[in-house]
């Protein structure tokens, strides 16, 4: 053999393993962790509870005779000429046949809810008449969905949808690719793959305006059987609660209090409680607020405390059922508020109601969660509270309106001044001891300042506003300060209807706390995370709501106030002050160990026990405690994202009489998984393989050619 033979038998063998390199990794999806956009950013799990998740429900309600609770549902919304519309499917099973149905509904958001539209039925083995579908027997519910809004309609409509939810992970296997062709990093065309929806995680948008496609948190569920009942037990609990979804939310809310994404239910005395596994019918479930955080424990997460007052008199089994909903709204709001301050920088923890100001009411995403709804209709709440107390017919009114007349009397009668009023935070007195915080008190204050309105304004009867007199200023701050701010303030601390503020208030402490002390786990990786979607508003409110209530009793005069004066009657128009408030600055106050023990005595004792029992310290507070669950050894688990794809699995489920024993499904999500060439279209990667093959092949034959014949020259 020459040398030259020899290299290019070696050139080939080379070639011969790049092009099985090529073959085999040709169109295997990109590895996650290299893509842009990581995965668990654009898809996440939530809890049973989110909002989008009741359209499914009451598919399945609609449904309940013909979609085992083995096949997957998915919900899609969009906008259809102005109108909040959303598609409700479930997939069919390979071996469907004529017996096995499946639906498309429609619904349109009405003022009672999701109301119905239309309901389209489609049989197994049977073309659907849309789509080039011969037939839907193992089409995903996703790609269902997609493909009826691409071409069932009259109109592509897949472009119009911004926000889904799948009860089970979607899926990452032929035929249907649901998890590949949702991908937001699935940008370009690929060949085999599309972008089915864009507005889903639209890369055009802000970070903090994307929305991801989400999946119903299964936590410990692992086999079929065990995610069927849990779903399952969804539906039973909304037949349980009278179809009333939120309040079949509140029902679960004993395993999320306390539960990062992802992890599986919270345990501890406040989780049984909560879910009614112990009756503690002794206590007011409407007074739950924080008191407590600590780090990860031994075998346990992050770890709450939850105190509570005794309730009053004997409750009646009605009255301890109600008390126990509240228990479960209170310590979920306070439980979604702390991780959502985790969550967001500290410099978003604002609201702001001002009429001129319409584009700054609050930062977007705290805007989307319960935490920014409190905050913001504190503020509106506030301002109903000041309008109140200035009243000339209370005792604080009438010394307001006598002050007042001494401003007019100095300064004249348009002296064009009001004042800004914000809710703020005072240090909260705080016991860092074991590992943990105690948060002892949290109060709240008003501030007040001057707000002068441009000199030439038009006043009152034709007036225009004079120049600023800071002199005219400082009297009405002294009024406000002086008459006002006091009862105000301890409104604010006390009152029932800021209890949801001072609630929000603690865990935003406790937040603060655990950003300086996160250790590491499942909770300390919420940190500046940006996203608040596993946390989201229980209903339809939006700030906007809020905001045209305010401008209203703004502008039209709905505390106009008449007095008689010497002169005869004159109307005085009492303009709202505006402000907001501002969580962005917490200072924490340590106190020492006598001053805790001796002013709080037992509370550290009580906190301690709380985690296995609920226990009383002196005071005759209930301490009951709640802990995460520890972060899972990656290596010796399985990687709690790569749900089982248990949609793949559905044709164990495909009739009602299916029997136990369904294995669950195969390995994890293949797209993690390796290394990987760069995603191009399938037709590039048949180009370039059959360019090398035809290299190959004329190597092969120019090799033949240069071979010696038989007696030839050696």
């Amino acid at each position: 053999m020459t040398a030259r033979q020899g290299f290019l038998r070696r050139f080939v063998a080379a070639l011969t393993v790049l092009i099985t390199l090529f073959v085999t990794t040709a169109g295997t999806p990109a590895r996650a962790a290299l893509d842009p956009v990581p995965r668990d950013a654009w898809l996440q799990p939530v809890p049973f509870g989110n909002p989008l998740y009741e359209p499914a429900l009451q598919y399945r309600d609609a449904h309940r005779s013909g979609i085992p609770w083995g096949r997957n549902v998915a919900v899609f919304l969009y906008y259809d000429n102005g109108v909040l519309k959303c598609i409700v499917t479930a997939s069919l099973p390979p071996q469907a046949d004529s017996l096995t149905r499946t639906w498309v509904d429609i619904y349109r958001r009405g003022a009672s809810g999701w109301e119905p539209e239309s309901s389209v039925e489609y049989r197994g083995n049977q073309a659907p008449g849309f789509g080039g579908l011969t037939t839907l027997n193992d089409v995903h519910a996703e790609k269902l969905a997609y493909l009826y809004l691409k071409s069932a309609l009259g109109k592509d409509l897949t472009t119009a949808v911004f926000a889904g939810l799948s009860e089970l992970i979607p899926c990452s296997r032929a035929p249907n690719f649901c998890q590949t062709n949702l991908n937001p990093n699935n940008a370009i065309d690929r060949g085999l793959f599309v972008r089915w929806f864009p507005g889903l995680y639209d890369m055009t948008l802000p970070a903090e305006a994307r929305t991801p496609m989400l999946y119903l948190d299964i936590g410990d569920a692992t086999t079929l059987d065990e995610i069927k009942a849990l779903i399952k037990s969804f539906y039973d609990a909304y037949l349980a609660a009278g179809r009333d979804y939120r309040k079949a939310a509140r029902a679960f809310a004993g395993a999320q209090v306390g539960a990062p994404p992802g992890t599986g239910p919270a345990n501890g005395a406040l989780a049984d409680a909560l879910a009614g596994r112990t009756d503690l019918g002794g206590i007011d479930f409407s007074t739950l607020e924080l008191r407590y955080v600590a780090g990860p424990g031994a075998g346990t997460g992050t770890r709450f405390a939850f105190d509570a007052a005794a309730a009053k008199g004997t409750p009646t089994a009605a009255d301890s059922a109600t008390r126990l909903d509240q228990g479960r709204r209170a310590a979920l709001l306070a439980s979604d508020a702390f991780f959502v301050w985790l969550s967001l920088p500290p410099e978003t923890n604002w609201v702001n109601l001002n009429p001129n100001q319409p584009d700054q009411i609050v930062e977007k995403r705290l805007g989307s969660t319960e935490a920014g709804k409190v905050l913001l209709e504190a503020d509106l709440r506030m301002k109903t509270t000041l309008a109140a107390e200035v009243h000339p017919d209370t005792a604080t009114g009438r010394k307001y309106w006598a002050g007042l007349d001494t401003l007019r009397e100095r300064y004249g009668e348009q002296p064009c001044v009001t004042v800004r009023t914000w809710i703020v935070p005072e240090p909260a007195q705080v016991r860092e001891e074991n590992g943990g915080l105690y948060i002892l008190d949290a109060p709240l204050t008003v501030r007040v300042e001057r707000v002068f309105l441009e000199p030439g304004t038009d006043a009152v009867d034709g007036a225009k506003c004079p120049a600023r007199n800071e002199a005219a200023g400082k009297h009405l701050e002294d009024l406000y300060r002086t008459y006002l701010l006091p009862a105000l303030i301890k409104r604010v601390n006390t009152a029932p209807e800021y209890a949801d503020l001072r609630r929000v208030y603690l865990s935003r402490v406790g937040a603060e706390w655990y950003r300086a002390n996160p250790g590491t786990g499942p909770v300390a990786d919420l940190i500046d995370r940006g996203t608040v979607h596993a946390w989201p508003l229980k209903d339809d409110w939006k700030p906007r709501t809020t905001f045209d209530k305010y401008v209203t009793s703004y502008h039209h005069g709905e505390f106009t106030i008449v007095r008689d004066v010497k002169r005869g009657s004159k109307v005085y128009r009492y303009t709202y002050s505006y402000g907001g408030v501002d969580f962005a600055q917490v200072n924490l106050a340590p106190v020492d160990e006598q001053t805790f023990r001796q002013r709080w005595p037992g509370a550290a004792d009580a906190a301690a026990r709380s985690f296995t029992a609920a226990a009383a310290d002196p005071s005759g507070r209930t301490w009951l405690g709640v802990a995460a669950r520890a972060q899972p050894d990656t290596e010796a688990q399985p990687d709690t994202e790569a749900q089982p794809d248990t949609e793949a699995q559905q044709d164990a489920d495909t009739q009602p009489d299916a029997g136990p024993g369904a294995e669950p499904a195969a390995a994890p999500d293949a797209e993690r998984d390796g290394w990987h060439l760069p995603h191009l279209p399938m037709q590039v990667w048949l180009m370039i393989t059959g360019g090398l093959l035809m290299i190959l092949y004329r190597i092969r034959r120019a090799i033949r050619r240069r071979r010696p014949s038989p007696g030839g020259r050696p």
